[in-house]
């Protein structure tokens, strides 16, 4: 992210000196177009150029890099959910911890069997997003669903 805002400070300052030096007038307007237009100029040239590291180096040669990257991401949801687990065994809790292990099991029960945009697994995301010291493991658990859930649908298509 930084890298991005140092590129563009840097584009605007060049703007301007290349402004200077053609001792024209500096039109704020232009600005935008000139960090734009050199940005997809570098797009394009990068393009062309191989890459250092290919693909293959960061997946397995037997698979498809997509069945690769499905699996990796559902390894992460069950350490996801064991990260909760975790938490709820070692934090005070205002809910249940029976309940919020309920909760837990049958969310794991659904990931098993792939069923990432059912109900029941929104049901006990919400009620376990009501525990303060879950929020941070239930938003990176909602990211992780909606991915395999975007790509079990696209799938099936």
């Amino acid at each position: 992210m930084w890298e991005l805002v140092l590129l563009i400070d840097s584009l605007v300052h060049e703007f301007i000196l290349i402004m200077r030096i053609k001792k024209e007038e500096f039109e704020p307007n232009f600005v935008g177009d000139y960090v734009i237009r050199i940005i997809d100029m570098t797009m394009e040239e990068l393009k062309k150029v191989p890459s250092v590291i290919d693909k293959s180096f960061f997946y397995s040669e037997n698979g498809d890099m997509e069945d690769n990257l499905f699996s990796s991401e559902r390894l992460l949801i069950f350490k996801t959910i064991k990260e909760i687990k975790d938490l709820i065994v070692k934090h005070d809790t205002s809910i249940d911890k029976k309940k919020l292990t309920e909760a837990v099991n049958m969310i794991e029960k659904e990931a098993k069997l792939g069923l990432y945009n059912s109900l029941i697994m929104d049901a006990m995301l919400s009620f376990l997003e009501k525990e303060k010291s879950l929020k941070i493991e239930i938003a990176i658990f909602n990211k992780l669903k909606n991915k395999l859930g975007a790509d079990a649908c696209e799938g099936n298509k």
